[in-house]
């Protein structure tokens, strides 16, 4: 038998195949377009995704000529939207990176409550990513929306309802709303009708990630190329699954996600007593949470060199024959570690963990004539691991007992960048035989719910390809280069705001 994972995310839906043993079958992709047509604005048309999703799923049936017995859904956390009485979108669908409620997050977080909120739901919810305060966006902004709102769910809930006709939503994707009290494992009375004004009854049923759906809707079924047998269950986000799809199964491995954003995480089985201030703690099951930090900025970073740089480095790169990034690694890995005293601040989208820091701008420090773009490209490198190990240096204080990173996500196909993270966390850097570590988590968990296994325990640790050890002169370089970076990073950002 084969099983499905279908990840929904910011940029584009993936769905995969993959074999009882983890072998993969066939994968497809579909790309959609982020709507930016004011400031600080970023949302998905979720009809556009949907109609996506439909077509990745058919094309991946097609590809393994074979349908899977199971299928499971994985999606980007902190989605949100308004639904009205016949379950039709009334707003698009604003993502992590949307920031329209700068000004209702930070009244939350001028609250004498804020700590004790925090703490409740794992989130900051002080920082407008999350839909807390998008529904006091929602509802202070656009009132007539808010007034006409039925439902105010994710969007991976719409599609579930759209594909099934049911209204859940599962503990994870309610757990990264800053609506979900982390404690009781049920909606936080205090923020929902207190603070926002809704009832319960407007978010959804709170449901487990391994919880069966229905039957699909047949139109859709046919059009997917799926039987009636397939399964459905209702999955998780794709973090959640990143860090279970890698193989980081115990208290002892730490996941290291690096793709347009970065993460850290590590399994607790309690909140951590200061959940949603430094780190985010977000709930999977009851005794079952991931602690841990993303930063905005990670080979979004590169990708904007990239444009800014792009006839040139195009040029470079066609002259060799490799790709724009691979031109990236071999150039960068010319210059000494520390850039030659060049600093690269990438917080270019505001920032995330560890100081959730909403207005802040991206800077270089320490430029000098000497340094070409090529030291730029190092440097943004150099300053996204720094900005990754002060959420590890956090994430470890709270989770004494990790011994393991295990690397996933885009940049694990970069040794350099390998490298350069070993060197600068001064730890050994393992990497994931699987390359598309959501998707797969949601096909392993697919697999695990249709045979009653306890996901994610059930699973064996996926194989680790490589090791990256940190090389001792490079780390006693970075050692200095990353006190010298956080002197700089604090007298610029100084309380969370740039001078």
């Amino acid at each position: 038998m084969t099983y499905m994972g279908i990840d929904i995310g910011t940029s584009s839906v993936r769905a995969a195949i993959y074999g009882e043993d983890g072998s993969f079958v066939s994968m497809s992709q579909r790309e959609y377009t982020m709507i930016s047509t004011e400031v600080g604005m970023a949302a998905l048309a979720p009809d556009e995704v949907f109609e996506a999703m439909l077509d990745c799923i058919a094309d991946c049936v097609k590809e393994a000529g074979q349908a899977p017995a199971a299928v499971s859904f994985s999606a980007a956390m902190h989605s949100f939207l308004v639904l009205d009485d016949e379950y039709k979108p009334l707003t698009d669908a604003f993502t992590w990176g949307d920031t329209r409620a700068d000004e209702q997050a930070r009244a939350l977080g001028a609250r004498p409550d804020v700590d004790a909120l925090c703490s409740a739901t794992g989130c900051k919810v002080s920082h407008p990513l999350y839909p807390c305060a998008k529904i006091l966006y929602i509802k202070e902004q656009q009132p007539e929306i808010f007034a006409k709102g039925k439902l105010f769910a994710t969007m991976k809930q719409y599609f579930i309802i759209r594909l099934f006709g049911q209204n859940l939503v599962d503990y994870s994707d309610a757990g990264a709303s800053g609506l979900f009290n982390i404690h009781s494992f049920t909606w936080d009375k205090t923020i929902v009708e207190d603070i926002l004004g809704i009832g319960l009854e407007k978010l959804g049923t709170l449901k487990k990630c391994t919880t069966e759906l229905g039957v699909m809707r047949q139109d859709y079924r046919e059009r997917c190329g799926l039987p009636f047998t397939t399964k459905f269950y209702i999955g998780s986000t794709d973090g959640q699954l990143a860090h279970y799809g890698c193989g980081a199964l115990d208290e002892t491995a730490a996941s290291s996600t690096v793709g347009t954003s970065g993460a850290l995480r590590a399994i607790v089985n309690n909140p951590p007593p200061d959940a949603g201030q430094n780190l985010w703690c977000y709930a999977f099951r009851p005794g079952l949470l991931l602690s841990g930090g993303a930063i905005n900025n990670a080979g979004l970073a590169l990708k904007w060199l990239r444009d800014e740089y792009q006839q040139q480095f195009e040029a470079d790169a066609a002259a060799r024959n490799i790709s724009l990034y691979q031109l990236f690694d071999q150039e960068a890995a010319k210059i000494a570690p520390g850039s030659e005293g060049l600093l690269f601040m990438p917080l270019l989208t505001s920032e995330r963990s560890p100081d959730w820091m909403i207005g802040a701008s991206g800077s270089m420090y320490g430029l000098r004539l000497g340094h070409g773009r090529f030291h730029i490209v190092r440097a943004a490198m150099e300053g996204v691991m720094y900005r990754m190990y002060s959420v590890f240096e956090v994430l470890l204080r709270e989770n004494p007992a990790i011994t393991k990173i295990i690397a996933n996500g885009g940049y694990a196909k970069s040794p350099f960048w390998l490298q350069m993270q070993a060197d600068i966390f001064n730890r050994e850097i393992h990497v994931s035989q699987v390359g598309e570590a959501s998707v797969y988590g949601a096909a392993l968990l697919a697999m695990c719910a249709m045979k009653g296994q306890d996901f994610p325990y059930s699973l064996k640790a996926a194989p680790l390809t490589q090791v990256y050890k940190p090389n001792p002169e490079a780390a006693a370089v970075y050692a200095k280069a990353y006190q010298r970076y956080k002197v700089v990073y604090e007298r610029i950002y100084k309380d969370g705001i740039a001078l």
